[in-house]
């Protein structure tokens, strides 16, 4: 092997030698991107044309959307090159440089491509590769793909719009960065991260992902601690939540995008719960509306412990269906649809979907209405939680009704069941706490229409204050719930 060597590198001089190579003829060579003095990567942002290699870098926020930048890079030879090549510089794997090169002599040689630019990206991580010798036309005998160099840049993450709203971008996110990057290229976005609870979206034709950062600090580190990711196939909207606690004044949503060809647009929309709570867990939103652009309303409603709450998504115009989720009442979280302790579910024949949820401890819950892809055409539906979601009172599978009368109640409230066959039954009475304020009844009772009396008491005989209540009926392993104000 060695003495195979000395003759290739004995031909090899004989050749050069004798005259240029030609066009054909394969020259042993070492041409790959360098590191100069000074610079810390062969790949290197500058602030403007001109710079040297002595130059500050360009960091956060020079990496801005709005301002130019000017990528540096350097080709290194060894002595035995004699000929011409063509380097390239690419961004994201488009061409930004292309550059001619021949070399003569018997020495070891520098090129400096210097400013390539300027450049204009979107926020977010970008991948910068260098390639010398395109075509390959001087073979590199050691290892041929030592010509090329990537670098991640990461330019200043873009600022959501201070109130909710929605982000457009002709242009899809970055193709992946080659297999093994620790972060892949993304378009980064940043949010003065609210102190109630507030969610983030994105929806497009190609299949794109959501990714939550706690941290950036300049243009080659920052956006590497993920808070949550959501990570849906195809177009499906992708959405992280927050309960609105335990977060940094600023985070970064990244919008990335899969593996496959295709140039889309896509929509970043951010919403929160202003103008979206109910305290007594029966709420009615009967006017709600998702326009162009616009992917998620997010809700906040008081739901208390052991009560099973029925919940519906009304879709009454649009081409997209309004699904619905359920998030922990816990401050501090922050996940996905995946992490949703319930999803609604469509009803066969219907317009709308349901869902039915039993919190195990009291709180204030989070409820997610949103579509899976965006529409031309606005999209208006109702939500409603307890005695108003679609179904309640009506679609008794079981046969097991309940109701109250009348409604409001001054003196007293006659609550009328019915039971298809003979049980053991419950029924109480619960404040908007869900403490039990008087068990009505509970032992065994017949089939059929029935009612029961309650006088507006509590267990210990003292007349109720004014307000809202529920009526709990439980039969069978079943739950009935329905909502009755007290006046005075």
């Amino acid at each position: 092997m060695l003495r195979m060597r000395t003759f290739l590198l004995l031909a090899l001089a004989a050749t050069l030698l004798s005259g240029a190579a030609s066009a054909d003829t394969k020259l042993l060579a070492r041409i790959a991107p360098m590191q100069p003095p000074g610079w810390d990567s062969p790949l290197v942002p500058r602030v403007s044309a001109g710079s040297l290699a002595t130059d500050a870098l360009t960091t956060a926020p020079g990496l801005a959307p709005t301002s130019p930048v000017w990528i540096n890079w350097a080709v290194s030879t060894n002595a035995a090159v004699n000929g011409t090549w063509v380097d390239q510089l690419e961004l994201d794997g488009v061409p930004v440089q292309l550059l001619p090169r021949r070399k003569q002599a018997f020495a070891a040689q520098n090129w400096f491509a210097m400013d390539a630019g300027p450049l204009y990206v979107r926020g977010g991580r970008h991948t910068v590769e260098a390639q010398a010798d395109v075509a390959n036309r001087l073979e590199d005998y050691n290892f041929q793909y030592d010509n090329e160099a990537y670098r991640q840049l990461l330019w200043t993450p873009e600022p959501l719009t201070a109130a909710p709203g929605v982000t457009f971008s002709l242009d899809a996110p970055p193709q992946p960065f080659p297999p093994g990057a620790a972060v892949a290229n993304n378009h980064a976005y940043s949010l003065a991260a609210p102190t109630h609870a507030w969610a983030v979206a994105t929806a497009g034709a190609l299949d794109l992902d959501l990714t939550l950062f706690d941290d950036f600090t300049n243009s080659t580190t920052g956006l590497s601690h993920a808070l949550a990711t959501s990570a849906r196939t195809l177009d499906s909207a992708d959405v992280v939540v927050s309960g609105g606690g335990g977060l940094p004044a600023s985070v970064y949503p990244a919008v990335t995008r899969k593996p496959g060809a295709g140039e889309s647009s896509y929509f970043v929309d951010w919403m929160d719960t202003n103008g979206h709570l109910d305290t007594d867990g029966d709420a009615f939103w009967g006017a709600e509306s998702l326009l162009y652009g616009r992917i998620v309303n997010l809700y906040a409603i008081d739901l208390q412990a052991g009560i099973a709450y029925p919940m519906s998504a009304w879709t009454r115009e649009g081409t997209r269906p309004v699904h619905f989720a359920v998030f922990p009442a816990d401050p501090t979280f922050v996940g996905s649809l995946a992490q949703a302790l319930v999803r609604s579910q469509p009803v066969a024949g219907q317009d709308y979907e349901v869902a039915t949820f039993t919190p195990s401890t009291a709180g204030r819950y989070l409820i997610l209405a949103f579509r899976d892809q965006n529409s031309d055409t606005p999209t208006r539906y109702q939500l409603a939680v307890g005695s108003q979601a679609a179904g309640v009172g009506a679609g008794q599978q079981s046969g097991v009704q309940l109701g109250v009368a009348p409604n409001p109640s001054r003196d007293e409230a006659r609550v009328t069941f019915a039971l298809p066959t003979a049980a053991h039954a419950r029924l109480e009475i619960l404040d908007v706490q869900g403490r039990t304020v008087r068990t009505v009844f509970d032992g065994p009772r017949a089939a059929g229409p029935q009612s029961a009396s309650w006088d507006l008491r509590d267990g210990a005989g003292a007349i109720v204050a004014p307000g809202l209540y529920w009526a709990r009926l439980d039969v069978g392993g079943e739950r009935r719930l329905t909502r009755l104000s007290v006046l005075r």
